[in-house]
């Protein structure tokens, strides 16, 4: 009796497994063949505003390969703004003679999606990312640590673009044809 029990609980289990396993859909796989790749095609059709500074800089780079795959952007349908600020400060002092030992380079990025042909603003949100580094008493240690965890907040902060992006897209089932 016992056996049976475990058998229909095995049997139950793997039901219930399969059939949420059917409702699953990756946000970037195509719904029909006639469809085209969706939000690849969008995420690829939108033009980035250039920021002023290094790390806008970076993660305007950084965005546009995420958003084409590397490859030549279509025509643009989309304008996206982006400004990122810095927020840094001192995140671990050594106690003994004041002197920091370790930084945080922090920073939060504003970003606004255009519809370019209405001028609607269909997006706009902010995201943050922090990276720490090590600080010593080498100036061009320092610079190099910073530079380093500024980058890295960069690439941080275009994935986390990328995404609220493309979750757009998949929510809005926006239209990538003329």
């Amino acid at each position: 009796m016992r056996k049976i029990v475990n058998v229909a609980r095995l049997a139950m289990g793997i039901l219930i497994v399969l059939t949420l396993a059917s409702c699953f859909r990756p946000m970037y796989a195509q719904s029909d063949v006639n469809e085209g790749s969706g939000i690849r095609e969008a995420l690829a059709s939108v033009s980035i505003e250039a920021s002023g500074d290094r790390v806008g800089q970076q993660i305007t780079n950084n965005l546009s390969f995420r958003l084409t795959g590397g490859n030549e952007a279509p025509v643009a349908k989309y304008r996206l703004s982006v400004a990122a600020h810095s927020l840094s400060g001192t995140a671990l002092v050594d106690g003994l003679n004041s002197t920091p030992t370790i930084d945080t380079a922090t920073f939060a990025c504003d970003f606004t999606l255009v519809d370019i042909e209405s001028n609607k603003i269909l997006l706009k949100a902010q995201v943050f990312a922090r990276k720490s580094y090590n600080f010593s008493f080498q100036r061009y240690a320092n610079i190099r640590g910073q530079r380093g965890a500024e980058n890295a907040v960069a690439r941080e902060l275009a994935d986390q673009i990328q995404i609220r992006l493309a979750t757009f897209f998949a929510s809005h089932h926006v239209s990538t044809t003329g």
